[in-house]
């Protein structure tokens, strides 16, 4: 262990860690108990049930300050004995505060950066922003899709298949007996995808709704929106469709626990009652072609 915590590092953990502060005290008590380069007894899935994707995220935000590390083959992690004294006391009390004063609700940046090298990353840096502070676009839509209990909601208007994959992950990951997907399949290549997986989906008990509506001025009421609602108390909204993860584009979003939510679920709840439910059986009934 280092010296005390920094006012700024004590700063920038209350700030970035707050929704995983029980996660990040625990982690941090690993590194305590730990010699350097010993691995870290730390239960990432079974201990704490539901919340696995919070504990890797704060090891990564951990490994970005220089505190631990992971071995070369990915299955533990490591003390690298650069953390500060007291930390796990420090981050037990964040996750106090947190609970203690839960309706305030928290939320975190989340991002995806166009792929290595780029010229948003060298900016990125240029303001001030290390890449600590971000949260990928995956690892927070796994998040949500962890911590739902009863339903699990999927928006997107565009999907290809590699971005249909990736729901099927998210939904084969949540505990949530209710699964929703809801998509825009006016959009061709969207429709492909969903015909590719739609047996799929169905096996994963996922419920599919169209939300593309015939408008009396002889258009259409669609959607533009993406987010993953975690019943009505966590929620990912941001830019990202869901294609591809390879990608060249800024994605920029939110993720949300507690007060806020409630009225993205009020938004979600009301597209979901909007929609159209598709089967397997209706996709050669469907029309369009919007590109």
């Amino acid at each position: 262990m280092t010296a005390a915590i920094p006012t700024e590092v004590a700063r920038s953990l209350a700030t970035k860690l707050a929704a995983y502060a029980d996660e990040a005290a625990t982690l941090s008590r690993a590194l305590e108990e730990c010699a350097e380069g010993t691995p870290l007894p730390v239960p990432w899935a079974g201990a704490l049930p539901g919340r696995a994707a919070a504990l890797r995220a704060v090891a990564e935000d951990f490994r970005a300050r220089g505190w631990a590390e992971p071995a070369p083959d990915g299955a533990a992690w490591h003390a690298t004995g650069g953390a500060p004294r007291g930390l796990a006391d420090f981050l037990q009390g964040v996750a106090a505060m947190a609970a203690a004063r839960p309706d305030r609700g928290t939320f975190r940046p989340v991002v995806t950066p166009p792929s290595a090298p780029s010229a948003f990353a060298k900016a990125l840096r240029s303001v001030g922003m290390a890449r600590a502070d971000l949260l990928a676009t995956d690892e927070a839509m796994r998040a949500v899709a962890e911590a739902a209990e009863r339903r699990l909601t999927v928006l997107t208007p565009f999907a290809n298949e590699g971005g249909i994959a990736f729901v099927e992950g998210l939904f084969a990951a949540t505990r949530a007996r209710e699964r929703i997907l809801v998509l825009r399949l006016r959009n061709a290549s969207t429709r492909a995808a969903h015909a590719g997986a739609a047996h799929r989906l169905q096996a994963l008990n996922v419920r599919v709704l169209d939300y593309t509506l015939p408008s009396l001025d002889g258009s259409y009421e669609t959607f533009h929106a993406k987010a993953v609602l975690a019943d009505e108390a966590v929620a990912y909204v941001g830019s990202a469709n869901l294609l591809h993860y390879a990608r060249h584009s800024l994605e920029l979003g939110v993720l949300l626990r507690g007060r806020g939510t409630e009225v993205v679920a009020a938004a979600v709840r009301a597209v979901e009652r909007a929609a159209r439910e598709i089967s397997p059986s209706r996709l050669s009934e469907e029309g369009g072609a919007e590109e």
